[in-house]
C-alpha cells in the first residue's frame, strides 16, 4: 500500500519533481561532457629517453640578405661540428629587397613603377629553336618526368632544392642560351639582396651546443674552425629576420613554440649585431589514451623556453665578432610527461547512478518533510478552532 505522501498530489510535490528532473538533466549532461573531455595529467621525472639525436625545425625569412651569403653551422660542447650544413635545409629567394629589408616589388608598386629582375649574364640573347617534343634535363633537381627547357628553369629547380649550381658550362640549356655565369659580386649581393627563406630541419646531438645562421663561410684547419668574412669586410650586414616557425622535435596537441612569429629588425645606421636566443630544452613525453584506457599514441619530443639578447657589433669589434643569428641550446635533466586520458566508463556509470539516486532521495525527503509539516500545521489549526 502506497503511503499518503506518494498518493496525494500537492503543489510543493510537483515543484520539487520538476526541479529534480531539471537538476538531474543538468548534472547528467555535465557529467557526460566531463567523461568525453580529455584530462591531461602532468608528471615530472628524470629524463629516461636515450635518443642521441634531436631535430630542430626552422622556417625563417631574411628579407635583407641573399641566400648565397648565408650559411648554417652547428657547434657542440663535445667538440663536434657540422659546417655549412645543407642536408634537409632549403633556401628560397624571397625577391629583390632593399638594404632596409623592404621588398623592392612593394616599393615599386607603391610608386607605380616596374621591377627590374636580376638576370644571369649572357653572351648573346639569341636562342636556338627547340623541337616541339624537347624535354630538357633538370640534372637531378626535379623528377625525371619533369622538364627544364631553359637555363633559368634549371637554376630555379636547383634553388628550390637548396642546391648550388656552380658552373653554367656543364648545363646544356645554359650553353645553348649563351649564359656564362650565375654568380654576382659580393657587393651586388649585399646592396641588391633578393631576400632568403631558409626552412627545413637540422639534426644535432643530444648535448648542449649552438647552431647559427651567419654570412660568410666556415672551414676547419688542423682542428681549428675559422669563419671567412674577408669578402664582407667593411660592409654593413643586415640580419633582419622573421621566424615563422621554430620547433624542436615532433608536435603534439597543445605544444607552444615561443619563437614562432618573432621578428627582429636590424639598425640602419651602419651598425650590425649578433642576435642570440638562449634555449632551455625540456624532454617531453606525450601519451594519448583512447576509449577504455587503451593507449593509442605515444611521442617522445621536446619543448623549450627562450631568452633573447642582442649584442651590437662596434666598428672596433669587426673581424672579431661574427654577426648573425645564434640559437644556443642546453638540455634539462628533468623531463615532462603528459598523459591525455578519459575517465573510465565504469566510473561514469557510477557517477550517473549517484546523481539520479541521490537527487531522488533528497527530493523524496524534502517532499515528505513539507507534506508532514503541512499536515501538522493543519491539525494544530483545526484543534484551535475546536
Amino acid at each position: 500500500r502506497a503511503v499518503d505522501e506518494y498518493r496525494v498530489r500537492t503543489v510543493s510535490g510537483g515543484v520539487i519533481s520538476v526541479l529534480s528532473c531539471v537538476l538531474i538533466s543538468t548534472l547528467v549532461v555535465s557529467e557526460l561532457a566531463a567523461y568525453l573531455a580529455v584530462e591531461r595529467r602532468t608528471e615530472f621525472v628524470v629524463d629516461p629517453m636515450r635518443e642521441d639525436q634531436l631535430r630542430i625545425y626552422i622556417d625563417i625569412d631574411f628579407p635583407a640578405m641573399s641566400c648565397e651569403l648565408l650559411g648554417v653551422d652547428v657547434l657542440e660542447k663535445t667538440g663536434n661540428a657540422q659546417l655549412s650544413v645543407t642536408n634537409h635545409l632549403y633556401k628560397t629567394k624571397l625577391g629583390a629587397t632593399s638594404s632596409q629589408g623592404t621588398s623592392e616589388s612593394e616599393q615599386t608598386r607603391s610608386k607605380g613603377g616596374g621591377k627590374k629582375a636580376v638576370k644571369a649574364f649572357h653572351l648573346s640573347g639569341a636562342r636556338a629553336a627547340l623541337p616541339k617534343d624537347y624535354c630538357g634535363s633538370c640534372y637531378g633537381a626535379l623528377d625525371e618526368d619533369q622538364c627544364c627547357n631553359t637555363c633559368d628553369a634549371v637554376r630555379r629547380a636547383y634553388e628550390k632544392r637548396g642546391w648550388l649550381l656552380g658552373s653554367a658550362d656543364s648545363v646544356e640549356q645554359c650553353v645553348r642560351e649563351g649564359v656564362v655565369s650565375f654568380e654576382r659580386s659580393t657587393e651586388e649581393l649585399v646592396n641588391n639582396p633578393d631576400g632568403c627563406n631558409m626552412r627545413g630541419f637540422v639534426e644535432v646531438a643530444k648535448v648542449a651546443g649552438n647552431f647559427h645562421i651567419a654570412p660568410g663561410q666556415t672551414f676547419e684547419i688542423n682542428g681549428v674552425m675559422l669563419h671567412d668574412m674577408s669578402k664582407l669586410h667593411n660592409i654593413h650586414i643586415n640580419m633582419t629576420h622573421r621566424i615563422h616557425h621554430f620547433t624542436i622535435g615532433d608536435s603534439y596537441p597543445g605544444k607552444k613554440n615561443p619563437l614562432d612569429g618573432v621578428s627582429k629588425m636590424s639598425r640602419t645606421d651602419g651598425l650590425t649585431g649578433v642576435h642570440e636566443y638562449f634555449l632551455k630544452v625540456v624532454p617531453t613525453s606525450y601519451t594519448r589514451s583512447g576509449w577504455f584506457g587503451r593507449r593509442v599514441e605515444q611521442r617522445h619530443t621536446y619543448q623549450y623556453s627562450v631568452a633573447e639578447y642582442f649584442h651590437e657589433v662596434l666598428p672596433s669589434e669587426r673581424g672579431r665578432v661574427l654577426p648573425g643569428v645564434f640559437f644556443v641550446y642546453d638540455l634539462s635533466a628533468i623531463a615532462v610527461v603528459y598523459d591525455d586520458r578519459r575517465s573510465s566508463i565504469f566510473s561514469f556509470i557510477v557517477q550517473l547512478c549517484a546523481i539520479v539516486g541521490g537527487i531522488f532521495t533528497v527530493a523524496g525527503m524534502l517532499d515528505q518533510g513539507i507534506y508532514h509539516g503541512a499536515r501538522a500545521v493543519r491539525k494544530i489549526r483545526l484543534g484551535k478552532a475546536d
